[in-house]
């Protein structure tokens, strides 16, 4: 898999971050755990996001984004289409003390992904 200079995450991130994301069996914890999702879905996909609302209560942030991306490397056992996605979704983060990202809830719509990479087929009616 490709590596990417995630290192700024350091300044950012706890090092006992801990990580929500349904595309995981598992919890993702630690900043060297994150680096690593992170350096999977750059491996897997050529993408941006572009926030659409973001709010802050306490030490909470809620940002609800767009995804955007060209499926460029193995995705779940998919591999490469070279096909155009889009996703929708939302992320809370909670901030320590520090000022730094403690935990992160993620949800998208993941199945909505894989059938633009042409993996699903549509139920039929």
């Amino acid at each position: 898999t490709a590596s990417y200079d995630l290192s700024p995450l350091a300044d950012l991130v706890e090092e006992d971050y801990h990580d929500h994301d349904p595309k995981n069996e598992q919890d993702v914890v630690g900043l060297k755990a994150l680096t690593r999702e992170l350096d999977g879905w750059r491996a897997s996909f050529d993408f941006r996001f572009r926030v659409e609302d973001r709010m802050a209560q306490g030490d909470r942030v809620c940002t609800r984004w767009t995804w955007e991306g060209i499926h460029k490397g193995d995705f779940l056992d998919i591999p490469a289409t070279g096909k155009r996605a889009t996703m929708t979704g939302m992320t809370v983060l909670r901030f320590s003390p520090s000022g730094k990202i403690a935990e992160g809830w993620w949800e998208y719509d993941r199945l909505g992904l894989l059938g633009q990479l042409g993996v699903l087929e549509p139920p039929e009616l």
